[in-house]
């Protein structure tokens, strides 16, 4: 290993982890509960696009329909909620009443 891969994994390590740390914390502070369960869904979908666009990879049937089914449901699960009467708070307070 050389000193410029070196110092390639400690910035990667450190700052994009410190930046993905501050980030993450940062949203779930001004978030519902139920918002953030699906955000850790989004993960892999935005690991395969940036595969995809920054190194080239090829997407197959699989990956695309994977992408698709995880964005459906996410999806979904924000129509359900902004339809709701109370705007799907109704679980977030009995939740934070646990706390």
């Amino acid at each position: 290993m050389t000193a410029t891969n070196l110092a390639g994994y400690a910035y990667l390590s450190v700052v994009g982890t410190a930046f993905a740390y501050v980030a993450w914390f940062h949203g779930i502070a001004r978030l519902p509960a139920s918002t953030i369960a699906f955000l850790g869904l989004l993960s892999p979908v935005v690991a395969i696009l940036l595969g995809w666009t920054i190194a080239g990879e090829h997407l197959g049937l699989i990956q695309i329909v994977g992408i698709v089914i995880v964005l459906g449901s996410v999806s979904a699960v924000i129509v359900v909620k902004a339809a709701k009467p109370d705007g799907g708070h109704r679980l977030d307070q009995s939740l934070g009443a646990l706390r």
